[in-house]
């Protein structure tokens, strides 16, 4: 399963597919993970709850000034393009 990476970085948002997850989060593989600086979010809880995200992510946008958006894959783009970024 893939897991969608959310990470801001100084202004800038950063969108990256993960598809090898790390020791810690297999085993919380139906788990999103948020932190400070990092959303991980699995493609289907995505899917599933695409207002949610989309209204998270823009949150985080506005308190952390993001002015730019870098997406490190075309599966990236078109996931983060389903939650209108």
């Amino acid at each position: 399963m893939s897991k969608i990476l959310f990470q801001i970085k100084n202004n800038k948002l950063l969108v990256e597919e993960r598809k090898r997850v790390k020791t810690q989060e297999k085993m919380l593989i139906n788990t999103n993970i948020i932190s400070r600086d990092e959303l991980l979010f699995s493609e289907e809880y995505i899917n599933e709850n695409k207002i949610l995200i989309h209204n998270f992510i823009k949150e985080i946008v506005i308190n952390y000034h993001i002015d730019t958006r870098e997406f490190i894959s075309f599966e990236t783009l078109h996931c983060a393009s389903a939650l209108y970024l």
